[in-house]
């Protein structure tokens, strides 16, 4: 799809180009002289005047442009200064350098108090870069109005001379690349000399260029840049508001600006990219990124932070952006930026690659990726992003997790659909991935546990749809670390996590925050349920976050008989395909347990155990006595049958005198009696 562009324009000047370059690859010229030969130039008398640009006889064998002074034949040129170094059958472009004219109308209208210059269709080459002035707008015609360099270098840039508010619009800006890949990759040809940068300006705000001028305000709009050796935008250091909008990249590198008070970069189309699609880095503060498309990027899709030891700003929304198809990350947020949105994107990778197809790599290939500061020394962080929020998108195909972060303080991860992230094999294409792997395939993955901080990671969607399954984990690592809170997650179809539903957590229902319970606590008030002696009674529960639990607790309603001779409770894992129960936890036997009838009796576990969100658990008790065995609170369904049901609610067992290390499913009674129990933090 192109860009659209306006119908008419009627500008305060209008420029028309001269077209007439032409391309050589048999240039030749000496060191320290002015003669320039080649038997294809067909030089005249008409190229007097004209710029010529020749690769690799400047110095170190950087390019040189010249203008032509004479012409003595068809094969034999005097330029107007003398070769740095010598060349041979080198390229070379001659032509008129529409530069200089389409700058004095620029001059012009900034002096008389601003305006427009207006670039009719046709095409205009240049040698010089073309440089803002104030309260100038520099329009084309739409895709009839085309600027490009002849040598490699930048058609717009910006010098000595600060301005405000300068505006690009509806031209197109073309470079020397002749080949598209349409899958991710960083390799491109080239016809050899042209355009780098499309538009790369400069200003106070960038350290990096001390003494730059103060430049404000800047907009580019409905540009169209292709096949360029660079950045279609490098716009630095700008005071005010940058606005680049409805612009279209094809074949270059990213949408990139860096150092800006201000950037807004919306409703553009990055395709073919050998970088990032579109990139606000190096400080950078309130970056707006909101339905931009992102097609085929070697490296990321969307890329917001700092660089090398600069930190990034703070204060950006990236939302409604597509990016199909990425090398590396679809969103990566690095080098510690603040008070990040990431919300309502779709990132989907269809080919599922590991890194560009010419630049494998097993680093990162993840839907959205969070890092700290360096960004390249995840284990020797020296500052943290932070203020990040990352909910309601859709990630999809991502190949080694939807979600990973790192060195991140304070965030909220919510709400997002993760499909079918993971891939068979590892970057080299054989070496497949294990399903007990916990670092590759995985939904929402936390790389460096030790460099996280009140991270919130609830109420994700993680589906593998696939015929065959790919995707290991919903979360990792579990048990979370320190710093990392989960809960109400969902996972479906996963190689190893349970297929499980969220459980609800409205406070209405009187939920423990430090604690799972096998039943709401107002539900548990409306029945009485008899242990009788022996008899042991399970109430099922599911994990609705991933905690270590130390405790167990059930209350008595009515006081044992006597003191029994062995009072137990005990925590059991439910295998999600057979139902058997696992012991993973229980306590000592305790007769002064049930002594009373209105009190909670609360027990320590001998050992600790971790319980996984999604996963299904049952708390068991038993009594053994020879008087009468007490009561405790709970419920009774309506039929045992239906309580059977999966996932079961509740069972009993009879004619015991202990908890056993394990019970299958088919030794256990159906019941109507659900005891309530709580496992405690």
């Amino acid at each position: 799809m192109r860009a659209a562009f306006g119908s008419g324009t009627v500008g305060t000047t209008s420029v028309t180009g001269v077209a007439d370059d032409r391309t050589v690859t048999d240039a030749a010229i000496t060191s320290g002289q002015s003669t320039l030969t080649s038997s294809s130039a067909a030089f005249t008398t008409a190229d007097v005047g004209r710029a010529v640009v020749v690769a690799g006889a400047g110095s170190g064998g950087g390019t040189m442009s010249f203008t032509i002074t004479a012409v003595s034949s068809g094969t034999t040129a005097t330029l107007n200064r003398s070769a740095t170094t010598t060349v041979s059958g080198a390229v070379a472009r001659i032509g008129t350098d529409n530069s200089k004219t389409i700058q004095a109308a620029i001059n012009a209208v900034s002096a008389a108090g601003g305006g427009t210059v207006y670039l009719p269709p046709g095409k205009y080459p240049i040698v010089l870069p073309i440089f803002p002035r104030s309260n100038v707008t520099l329009r084309g015609a739409g895709i009839s109005t085309e600027v490009y360099s002849l040598d490699n270098w930048v058609v717009i840039s910006t010098d000595a001379t600060g301005w405000s508010d300068f505006t690009v619009e509806e031209l197109v800006i073309s470079g020397p690349f002749t080949n598209r890949p349409t899958v991710p990759t960083y390799a491109r040809t080239s016809v050899g000399l042209g355009t780098t940068h499309g538009i790369s300006t400069t200003g106070s705000l960038d350290p990096s260029v001390p003494g730059s001028p103060v430049n404000t305000n800047l907009t580019v709009r409905r540009v169209v840049f292709r096949d360029l050796a660079g950045l279609p935008t490098r716009i630095f250091g700008i005071s005010g508001k940058t606005l680049i909008t409805e612009c279209e990249a094809i074949n270059t590198r990213d949408i990139a600006t860096g150092y800006c008070q201000e950037a807004i970069i919306t409703n553009c189309t990055s395709r073919y990219g050998w970088d990032n699609g579109i990139s606000c880095s190096r400080g950078t503060f309130k970056v707006v990124i909101t339905g931009n498309t992102v097609e085929n990027t070697a490296f990321h899709g969307l890329a917001v932070g700092g660089w090398a030891s600069a930190d990034g700003g703070e204060d950006s929304v990236i939302s409604g952006n597509t990016v199909r198809g990425y090398g590396n990350c679809g969103i990566a947020i690095q080098y510690s930026p603040s008070y990040v949105t990431i919300s309502g994107n779709t990132i989907d990778n269809p080919g599922q690659y590991r890194g560009a197809v010419d630049q494998p790599t097993d680093i990162e290939c993840v839907g959205i990726l969070v890092r700290g500061n360096p960004d390249t020394d995840p284990t020797n962080y020296t500052s943290h992003a932070k203020g990040m929020v990352i909910t309601g998108n859709q990630i999809v195909r991502a190949s080694r997790a939807g979600i990973m972060y790192s060195g991140l303080d304070h965030a909220l991860i919510a709400d997002n659909l993760i499909l079918d992230c993971g891939t068979q094999y590892m970057a080299n294409g054989t070496t497949a991935v294990s399903s007990t792997d916990k670092t590759n395939n995985v939904g929402v993955l936390c790389d460096y546990p030790t460099t996280v901080t009140n991270v919130i990671v609830r109420d994700n969607v993680v589906i593998d749809s696939r015929a065959t399954a790919y995707c290991n984990y919903a979360v990792q690592p579990i048990p979370t670390p320190a710093g990392v809170t989960v809960f109400g997650n969902i996972a479906r179809g996963l190689r190893n996590q349970p297929q499980t539903a969220a459980t609800a957590r409205s406070d209405t229902l009187g939920l423990l925050e430090k604690a799972i319970e096998t039943l709401p606590r107002w539900a548990a008030v409306s029945a009485s349920i008899s242990m009788g002696s022996g008899v042991v009674r399970f109430g099922y529960f599911t994990a609705r976050r991933t905690e270590t639990v130390t405790k167990l607790r059930l209350t008595c309603t009515t006081a044992a008989g006597a003191t029994p001779s062995l009072v137990r409770f005990g925590l059991y894992s439910v295998d999600s395909s057979t139902g058997n129960l696992t012991q993973v936890g229980q306590t000592a036997s305790d007769t002064t347990i049930f002594a009373a009838a209105g009190n909670y009796y609360e027990r320590a576990l001998t050992s600790s155990a971790t319980l996984v969100e999604g996963q299904r658990y049952a708390v068991a008790a038993i009594v053994v006595t020879a008087a009468s065995a007490p009561n405790v609170s709970g419920m009774i369904g309506g039929a045992a049958a239906e309580m059977a049901q999966s996932p079961r609610l509740c069972a009993a067992l009879t004619a015991q005198s202990d908890l056993s290390a394990s019970y299958t499913a088919g030794s256990l009674a159906d019941s109507t009696s659900m005891i309530y129990a709580a496992a405690v933090q």
